[in-house]
C-alpha cells in the first residue's frame, strides 16, 4: 500500500497511506517488545477553514482578519507548538489568504497541505534507496533551493527542523513571503531552537521572521481544544544587547476564553510605511475583513471550496462583497445569537 518495506534490516516505517493518511509501523519484536505496531494519522478529505477556526475558537476573527491583511502583503509567519497542537492545519488555513494568482511552492514530508491556488507547485522529500536509504534521497533542504530557482511570491515549509532552515530565512530577507512550523512552546523557544543545532541561523537573520504564532492544546472546562495563545512579531535587535525584540499582538486570556489585542502591530505600522497608507485605512481595511469572516461564521460558510470563493470574491470586487454583508447584517432577524 506505500510502496516500501518494513523488515528486520528495517524495523521502523514511516509512510504516506494512497489516501494520504500518515502511518508509523514497527516489525516483530525487534523494536516494539510486546510485537508489530502501527499507528495510522489520518488525512482529512476537506480542509479546515478559517470559519472552522474561528468557531472552534482556535483564533478569533479580529486575529483572522490581521492575518489575512499581513500575509496578503508577503509577510512571513511561522506558527510553533507542540505536537498534534495543529499547526500544519493553521499554516494551510493561512495559506488560503494569499492571494489568488500568487505563485507558491510547498515543501513536506508528507503532503498534507491542500490549496486552491491554480499557480500552488507541492512538492515532497523522497526516501533514498539502498540499505541506509541516502542513494538519491532528497531532502527538505533540496527541494528548498530548487524552489528558490522558480521565483515563488510564497514558500511554504511544513515543518522547519533542520539545514533548510537557513536558505529558506535567506530566502525571507530577500522578499519572498513565507509559511513554516516549528516544534517550539513560545516565541521565545522558538528562536532559541532556530539558532541553536542544527538550524544554526545567525541572530541578525532572526528578524527576518516577521512573525511567530503560537498554537497549543489547552484544557477549557473538561475539553482538550487548541488555541493561538500567542501572537509575537519579530521586531528587531536591541542596539545594545543584541537580544532578540518581541512584540505581543494578540493573547489568549485562559479565564475568559477570549482574546486581547495589545494595542501595536510593528508589522501594521511597516505596510504603512512601505505603501504609504494612512492608520485609519488600515484599520478600515483590517474592519471590513473582520465583518466578512464574521459573515461567513453566521452563514455556515464553512466548506473549503465556499471559503476560498469568498476570498477570491474579496480580491476581485471587495466593495460588492461588503454590500452584501452590511446588507445581510441588517435584515437579521432581532433577539438571536451569533456563533
Amino acid at each position: 500500500m506505500t510502496g516500501r518495506a518494513i523488515s528486520i534490516a528495517q524495523p521502523v516505517l514511516d509512510a504516506t497511506l494512497p489516501d494520504g493518511s500518515r502511518v508509523q509501523m514497527t516489525y516483530e519484536k525487534e523494536v516494539t517488545r510486546r510485537g508489530s505496531t502501527f499507528t495510522i494519522r489520518k488525512f482529512r478529505e476537506r480542509p479546515l477553514t478559517c470559519s472552522d477556526l474561528i468557531i472552534y475558537n482556535t483564533m478569533s476573527a479580529e486575529m483572522a482578519a490581521w492575518y489575512w491583511y499581513i500575509i496578503e502583503k508577503q509577510a512571513s509567519v511561522i506558527v510553533v507548538g507542540g505536537t498534534a497542537s495543529g499547526k500544519t492545519t493553521c499554516i494551510n488555513t493561512l495559506a488560503m489568504f494569499i492571494k489568488p494568482n500568487a505563485k507558491i511552492v510547498s515543501i513536506e514530508d508528507t503532503s498534507e497541505i491542500q490549496l486552491p491556488h491554480e499557480n500552488w507547485l507541492s512538492s515532497v522529500v523522497r526516501t533514498g534507496f539502498g540499505v541506509t536509504g541516502e542513494v538519491s534521497e532528497i531532502t527538505l533542504f533540496d527541494l528548498l533551493k530548487n524552489a528558490m530557482r522558480q521565483r515563488p511570491e510564497y514558500i511554504i515549509v511544513g515543518e522547519v527542523r533542520g539545514n533548510e532552515a537557513y536558505t529558506l530565512m535567506q530566502a525571507i530577507a530577500t522578499g519572498h513571503g513565507g509559511l513554516a512550523t516549528l516544534h517550539a512552546d513560545s516565541a521565545e523557544a522558538a528562536i532559541h531552537r532556530l539558532e541553536s543545532e542544527p538550524m544554526n541561523i545567525p541572530r541578525p537573520l532572526i528578524p527576518t521572521i516577521d512573525v511567530i504564532g503560537v498554537q497549543t492544546r489547552v484544557q477549557v472546562g473538561d475539553k482538550s481544544v487548541r488555541r493561538m495563545v500567542n501572537i509575537a512579531e519579530v521586531v528587531g535587535l536591541d542596539p545594545t544587547t543584541k537580544d532578540v525584540l518581541t512584540n505581543d499582538v494578540f493573547k489568549w486570556n485562559p479565564k475568559t476564553d477570549t482574546y486581547v489585542f495589545y494595542g501595536r502591530s510593528y508589522v501594521l505600522e511597516n505596510i504603512m510605511k512601505r505603501h504609504g497608507y494612512k492608520h485609519e485605512e488600515v484599520m478600515e481595511e483590517l474592519n471590513n475583513r473582520r465583518l466578512v469572516l464574521e459573515w461567513m461564521v453566521r452563514n455556515n460558510i464553512r466548506d473549503f471550496k465556499d471559503v476560498v470563493e469568498v476570498i477570491r470574491t474579496y480580491y476581485v470586487n471587495p466593495q460588492q462583497l461588503l454590500d452584501r454583508v452590511k446588507r445581510e447584517k441588517m435584515v437579521q432577524p432581532t433577539g438571536g445569537t451569533s456563533p
